[in-house]
């Protein structure tokens, strides 16, 4: 009588399976129905149901991985905001100390944490460029 639980199982995962991109769950739901199957055909041992559940179910998965992956490439990063800061030119507002931890600068109209990509200060005013960031610190180097 699992065999409804199974079936029930089934439908859970292609429920599932429906929002997502993934198109794994739809193999969990064949490995359902399938453990179903075995258990209307003489496979009264709910241990043996499981392990052709998983079985099936990894097999599939393990199958059909790289075909789900050419039918969904990969998204795009998304770019933020500190990728939009990258290469410009910025002012610095507060004196950039790197043995101090201080220094913040104004890049595109936004105050940002900055540090000296070398050990040297870079004074109130002076432009510098954006070469990377570390956390939520712009690195920068004088112009």
């Amino acid at each position: 009588m699992n065999y409804y639980w199974w079936g029930i199982a089934a439908i859970v995962f292609f429920l599932l399976e429906y929002p997502t991109r993934g198109f794994v769950l739809v193999w969990f739901g064949v490995g359902a129905i399938v453990a179903g199957l075995a258990d209307m055909l003489g496979v009264n041992s709910l241990e043996w149901q499981a392990l052709i559940f998983l079985g099936v179910s990894g097999v599939l998965v393990a199958l059909t991985r790289k075909l789900t992956h050419k039918m969904h490439p990969k998204t795009p990063a998304v770019r933020t905001n500190m990728d939009a800061l990258m290469n410009q030119i910025g002012i610095v507002t507060e004196a950039i100390h790197n043995d101090y931890g201080s220094g913040r600068i104004t890049v595109l109209g936004q105050d940002w944490m900055a540090r000296s990509d070398g050990q040297h200060e870079i004074g109130v005013g002076t432009k510098v460029h954006v070469k990377r960031f570390e956390g939520a610190k712009l690195i920068v180097s004088q112009m």
